[in-house]
């Protein structure tokens, strides 16, 4: 019997273990699997119901991408992408309406592929979500995750095994006594007011100031400082006044004059001379009396202070991240970023791996707070980066613009990396999240009565890109079903029956040996017959 092409050999088991035992999220994402993933035997146990989800929606596309056929992971990717932007932050009818479609192709492929024991009425079930969602509105507000939760705070209020009831209830009054009186308390952290675990300080924003100075950020562990040496501080500089929209018209006034004096190499010449350009200027406006001594035009002007303090990890608005070097000693994976550029005229994703954090000093207590970043070559199609429309992922053993490492950290999206099963070792599946607790809710435009216009309204924030829909193809081309790779197995059938279901070998056995003694009792009955019907004649 060959094997089914959505089977695994022994050795391909282990090796899908070890993958799933080296996966690490952010913090905050998820369990860490590695508890629940047995390299001995080849098996995974003990995943929760989240878990689930997270393997479903982020691990199995690329599991499928690195051990099944192509036919099966097209499918199983349809299956997790169908999941993922069901549960995303933001949908409107018109994606619940592709998603209702999508979800029907989806399973006339399944049943071309699994066996129909496969198909149970939870499978069915995912006909009806999309218009589930579209009836009830966001799936967070309706799924079961925090009432598993708090069933496991229950579950650690049972104190006396012999009456579990009685422990519950009773630690149940208690903690509800408790949060009731720290509504009366002054200057003790309580529940109502803690912080959150990824607090970014809320900073106070000036009205009207500059961007580089406003955005929230926390720094994490301990400061320490050190000397920047004058190229990283010219690089640093350079990068947050070209990145300062308010100073756009003082960017275009050095570059006409730079024109005018000799149009080679403009790009160079400005890039290398502004900075004291524009700190010259703003201390003229400042000696007129047209800049006051706080505004944020004069402070970003005379420039930061070349002593900066570095940290190992920061929170910026509401996201943690770690640099490499902490990042590995840890169990989860936070130092992955991604920042969206340009190159050649073209947009271009960057990513990359955070190596330093650097908070920069200004006159007044400004400051700003700069990524060293190490970036990866995304400019090669084939060996740099591969996007097959579903799926990217980078080569990490080929590195791009290391001249210019830094970035604003407010400008920074975080990413994690998977294993690249299918490409080798030095490849990494690109996954981008977003934090739980930020809303980019789009502003509602007006209709054309001058009302709001609730046609699309968006009922979750989509963290998921943009991939190709399924389609119904008349002529239908798939790989065999089977494994060509394995030798199929001869099996008695039997034996399957036995190690299905080894209590009943013994009766299995007594069934056989009975109906042989009946056939034994027929022939002899049938015998006996035969000589009474043969005297019978004679007579």
């Amino acid at each position: 019997m060959p094997q089914a092409c959505y089977t695994l050999t022994t050795a391909e088991r282990k090796k899908f273990c070890q993958w799933l035992k080296d996966v690490k999220f952010p913090d905050g994402y998820a369990l860490n699997l590695t508890r629940c993933v047995n390299l001995d035997n080849g098996k995974v146990s003990g995943m929760k119901s989240h878990d689930y989800h997270v393997f479903l929606q982020r691990l199995l596309p690329i599991a499928a991408n690195g051990f099944l056929n192509k036919d099966l992971y097209h499918v199983l990717f349809g299956l997790s992408h169908f999941f993922k932007e069901l549960c995303a932050k933001a949908l409107d009818k018109s994606v619940l309406n592709r998603l209702h479609k999508d979800i029907v192709l989806i399973l006339c492929k399944l049943e071309l592929i699994y066996p129909p024991s496969f198909f149970v009425i939870m499978v069915h079930l995912a006909i009806h979500l999309s218009h589930e969602v579209e009836l009830g509105g966001p799936v967070h507000y309706r799924w079961m995750y925090p009432f598993e939760r708090f069933l496991r705070t229950l579950k650690d209020f049972v104190k006396n095994k012999a009456q579990p009831e009685g422990s519950i209830a009773e630690a149940y009054i208690a903690k509800e006594c408790l949060t009731f009186c720290s509504l009366y308390l002054r200057g003790v952290e309580t529940k109502f007011n803690q912080e959150e675990r990824n607090y970014d300080g809320d900073q106070v924003h000036d009205v009207g100031g500059f961007f580089v100075f406003t955005p929230s950020a926390r720094p994490l562990g301990a400061s320490k400082c050190t000397m920047l040496s004058q190229m990283e501080f010219d690089k640093i500089q350079w990068y947050i006044l070209n990145n300062s929209a308010e100073i756009d018209d003082y960017l275009s006034l050095h570059k006409e004059e730079l024109t005018r004096e000799n149009p080679l190499n403009v790009e160079k010449r400005h890039e290398a001379e502004f900075a004291s350009w524009f700190k010259d200027r703003v201390t003229s406006l400042h000696r007129n009396g047209s800049l006051g001594p706080k505004d944020d035009l004069y402070v970003l002007g005379l420039g930061p202070d070349r002593r900066v303090s570095k940290y190992s990890g920061i929170i910026v608005k509401g996201i943690r991240f770690h640099t490499l070097e902490r990042n590995q000693r840890r169990s989860t994976q936070n130092n992955g970023v991604m920042v969206e550029g340009e190159h050649n005229s073209k947009d271009v994703n960057f990513y990359g791996i955070l190596q330093e954090i650097i908070e920069l000093d200004y006159l007044y207590g400004k400051r700003v707070y700069m990524f060293k970043c190490d970036w990866w070559d995304v400019s090669d199609n084939r060996n740099g980066i591969r996007d097959d429309g579903k799926l990217v992922s980078v080569n990490i053993g080929r590195k791009w613009y290391a001249d210019q490492p830094f970035i604003l950290a407010s400008q920074t999206e975080q990413v994690f990396y998977i294993d690249d099963i299918k490409n080798g070792s030095n490849w990494k599946i690109v996954q981008r999240v977003q934090p739980r607790n930020l809303y980019n809710v789009p502003e509602i435009e007006e209709g054309e009565d001058g009302g709001e216009n609730f046609e699309n309204e968006p009922y979750q924030q989509s963290e998921t890109g943009e991939v190709d829909e399924f389609e119904i193809a008349d002529d239908i081309d798939m790989e065999p079903l089977n494994r060509t790779d394995t030798l199929p197995e001869e099996l008695d059938a039997s034996s399957i029956f036995t190690n299905n279901n080894p209590q009943f070998e013994d009766t299995y056995e007594d069934e056989i040996s009975d109906e042989d003694t009946f056939d034994d009792y027929s022939d002899d009955d049938t015998n006996n017959m035969n000589d009474e019907s043969e005297e019978e004649d004679d007579a």
